[in-house]
């Protein structure tokens, strides 16, 4: 069995790329840049180029393959890309995300900061209404790239909807937010929205697992994929703080408004629960007798990971979408003001 995974260089393809690995597959990893994680050099082809090159992608695509698993897909014209060659490929995978679904007023995470933060009532369904197809947010174009592909496609499609991702290789660990700051031994971490933040999480290893346990099923269908018991923001904070032995405080506090405003605004930090229903998920897994994994045990190698990025180089070279948050991350001084007026 051959397997393509385009945009195999992060957290996601390297879930994917160790359980092809372990069952045998013979892979091929397509990313613009380097893998950065050892591959088996006997059953394993590393391709560097965009996709976005015609020719060399074609090349790639027409020497056939039974499983394409293509991670950085956005919008209409990457659809049309792998419906042009679907006579070349005999199944598909397609990472979309959670953030495509929109409440009963219309409102979504893309649009949070502007229409105010979407309200779930209760876990969210695959069926539950999604934002309109289109060009306009990541979310949108993600529709657009589902409808195409639900429409056109004329072999077996599996699109997976996650929601806040981690997993070794990650380019935008949020964890990163209160590692460091363990590490650097900070006495008191305050946490916004008294820490009760529910954003679900979702281990990159897991999404590898529903995707290839849902393949057999020969279908076209869309899966959320969520850890199960998804944890409050302070709930994480321990699980990382009891890894790390770290012996500090933890200080749920109100979220702040004005010239602190970002003080204990951790990545998961929202003013509702984000939480995904992954029933369709655990029967998938039951029927291969495997199961929903939880935070608390899927973490682990992880922090591995991210310790061994501490001192490397700049964390902001490191995780540049971490980086791009329109706040400063790591504002010690800020932190100390608002811990010092309390």
């Amino acid at each position: 069995m051959k397997a393509i995974v385009i945009g195999a260089s992060g957290q996601i393809g390297y879930a994917f790329y160790q359980l092809l690995n372990k069952g045998g597959w013979e892979v091929v990893l397509l990313s613009r840049g380097e893998i950065s994680y050892a591959i088996d050099e006997d059953s394993t082809t590393v391709l560097h180029f965009d996709k976005k090159d015609k020719a060399l992608f074609r090349k790639m695509m027409s020497a056939g393959a039974d499983l394409v698993i293509d991670l950085i897909a956005f919008g209409r014209e990457d659809a049309m890309q792998l419906l042009t060659y679907q006579k070349d490929y005999s199944s598909l995978i397609v990472l979309s995300s959670s953030s495509v679904y929109c409440d009963r007023d219309g409102r979504t995470l893309d649009e949070a900061a502007t229409t105010g933060f979407p309200n779930f009532d209760k876990p969210i369904s695959e069926a539950n209404p999604t934002v309109e197809a289109g060009e306009q947010t990541y979310s949108t174009r993600k529709v657009a790239l589902e409808q195409e592909l639900l429409s056109g496609l004329s072999i077996p499609l599996t699109i997976l909807r996650p929601c806040a991702i981690y997993g070794a290789y990650s380019h935008h660990p949020r964890e990163w937010w209160l590692v460091k700051r363990m590490l650097d031994q900070r006495p008191i971490i305050p946490l916004a929205y008294h820490g009760r933040s529910i954003f679900h999480t979702t281990a990159a290893a897991l999404i590898a697992k529903v995707g290839l346990a849902a393949r057999p099923l020969a279908q076209q269908q869309i899966i959320n994929v969520g850890d199960s018991r998804p944890l409050s923001v302070f709930e994480v904070a321990d699980v990382i703080a009891a890894y790390l032995g770290y012996e500090g405080v933890l200080l749920p506090m109100d979220k702040q408004v004005g010239a602190l405003d970002h003080v204990g605004l951790t990545p998961w930090s929202i003013p509702r629960s984000f939480i995904l229903d992954t029933k369709r998920s655990e029967e998938i897994l039951a029927s291969q007798d495997l199961t929903i994994s939880d935070y608390s045990s899927s973490i682990s190698q992880y922090l591995l990971y991210l310790l061994d990025m501490y001192g490397d180089k700049k964390w902001e070279y490191l995780f540049p979408q971490l980086a791009a948050y329109p706040y400063e991350q790591f504002d010690y001084e800020v932190e100390d003001a608002y811990i010092n007026k309390g």
